[in-house]
């Protein structure tokens, strides 16, 4: 009940004090509206402006996503470059290698000869071509 009584009495006044001065109501609402006007522009520029960062962010994202594979492509080619020349220095150690171990063991054979002829020698046997046969050591 109350609740009505202060609500009639608050639009009476309020409606009241209105029309009492139209002229001054009048161009405080034009300036108003024109206030409005400005801001509902700036609004639609700020909303424009948001759209157009969004827009700007999901070509940058993209752009990202190209750098990152052209980046990882980059990488998986220079692992790919540096594990064919750790292959191929391997392989050509161990070709080099194994070449060196052939060369030993004829040496080592050779020097085990030598050292049984010169044993024979020692014990009292003449250096002839048919010892040195014996052992697999050319005289020609």
């Amino acid at each position: 009940m109350y609740s009505r009584v202060f609500t009639i009495l608050f639009l009476t006044a309020f409606f009241g004090f209105a029309q009492q001065d139209n002229s001054i109501s009048t161009s405080k609402i034009d300036k108003i509206e024109e206030l409005l006007i400005s801001v509902d522009k700036r609004l639609i520029r700020i909303e424009e402006a948001q759209a157009y960062t969004k827009e700007q962010i999901l070509l940058n994202r993209e752009d990202t996503r190209d750098n990152r594979t052209t980046l990882l492509s980059i990488a998986g080619i220079l692992l790919t470059a540096y594990l064919a020349l750790f292959g191929f220095i391997y392989w050509d150690r161990r070709t080099a290698v194994r070449e060196i171990e052939q060369e030993n063991k004829i040496l080592k054979t050779k020097i085990e000869a030598f050292e049984k002829i010169f044993k024979e020698i020692a014990n009292g046997k003449t250096l002839t071509n048919e010892l040195l046969q014996n052992y697999g050591i050319n005289t020609v």
